[in-house]
């Protein structure tokens, strides 16, 4: 009767890797977490923009449609009184129509927008923006400089860098099948007389390996699988990257562009007010038709519907910036920082 013990010291670096990739899981899973949050929090804001821009478009609207309801009102009784021809009142009422279709077109989109706000909010109930589109960011020094950072920052690239190490890792426990394993062996035979009848030691302590020589090939296609797929995702990772790069460059471009429209489009929308102020004293005076004023209306509208427009383009590109970045909680401090 003997006591046989057995402690393995070597695996062939099972035991490290595996404790590697279960770390790597652990980041990979962390950095997915955060990237669903930046994707959420980059969603929401888009949306926000958004409802922000239909909020006080639908304010313009909302007046051009009152300017236009009475001057059709005033074309139907200069119609009445034989004044003016019925080409003045069909006019009138094709501006007031086309208004009425964009204001009803617009606060649909908004509800649209507030139920989804709501329900990415977790509220419940719809969200509607109160904020007021405020001048476009510039590009500062600071944003520029997120794009040497975009490797260790973005949560989407510290993804695949956590599941490229997986991948490395698992080849290291794939590699370890060919790799002997060694363990401390200690052995006690309780019956000393039949063990020195059959002339075997009492106890010994020694180290033993086991190595397999052949497994039919099935450790080497396994192994090869894995760096297959290391392969993959580093190609993952690196088509990411240049991607994620060439989106920042984009959304600087963005940046810069809404910022160039908006400032532009402050002349033109400074000039479309007074024409409608002067056409608008000419009406009163006679001198104008009541279609010039709604004309003039329409155009000094155009111009602040194309500024609000790029300044939700400047804020939208921003965020971009922020996402690629890996800093979308800046966009807050930004967004309440800025002037109206």
């Amino acid at each position: 009767m003997a006591l046989t013990a057995y402690q393995p010291l070597f695996h062939g670096g099972r035991i490290l890797a595996a404790k590697q990739i279960a770390k790597a899981r652990v980041n990979a899973a962390e950095s997915d977490q955060e990237r669903q949050k930046a994707d959420l929090r980059r969603d929401f804001t888009r949306l926000y923009l958004q409802g922000a821009l239909l909020r006080q478009s639908i304010q313009l609207r909302t007046r051009a449609l009152e300017t236009i309801h009475r001057h059709r009102d005033r074309a139907q009784k200069l119609l009445d009184q034989g004044m003016a021809d019925k080409a003045t009142l069909l006019r009138a009422e094709m501006a007031l129509a086309e208004a009425t279709t964009s204001l009803a077109d617009d606060s649909a989109k908004l509800q649209s927008v507030a139920l989804t706000l709501g329900q990415l909010s977790g509220s419940g109930s719809p969200v509607v923006p109160t904020d007021t589109l405020s001048a476009p960011p510039r590009l500062t020094q600071e944003l520029e400089a997120m794009e040497s950072r975009l490797a260790a920052n973005n949560p989407l690239l510290r993804s695949l860098s956590s599941q490229q190490e997986v991948a490395h890792k698992a080849i290291s426990v794939k590699t370890a099948d060919f790799l002997p394993e060694v363990g401390l062996i200690g052995k006690y035979e309780f019956n000393h007389e039949a063990a020195r009848s059959e002339l075997q030691p009492i106890w010994l302590v020694g180290i033993r390996g086991t190595f397999t020589l052949f497994k039919g090939g099935n450790d080497w296609h396994t192994r090869q699988a894995a760096v297959s797929t290391e392969r993959e995702v580093v190609a993952m990772r690196a088509e990411a990257t240049a991607g994620l790069t060439a989106q920042f460059q984009r959304q600087k471009l963005s940046l810069r562009q809404a910022r160039t429209r908006w400032e532009n489009l402050g002349a033109q929308t400074v000039l479309a007010r007074e024409n409608h102020r002067v056409t608008a004293a000419r009406f009163e005076q006679g001198q104008a038709t009541g279609l010039e004023v709604v004309d003039a209306w329409l155009a000094q509208q155009k111009s602040e519907l194309e500024r609000l427009s790029a300044a939700s383009d400047g804020w939208t590109s921003l965020e971009e910036i922020l996402w690629a970045g890996g800093n979308t909680t800046e966009f807050v401090n930004l967004w309440t920082g800025a002037k109206p």
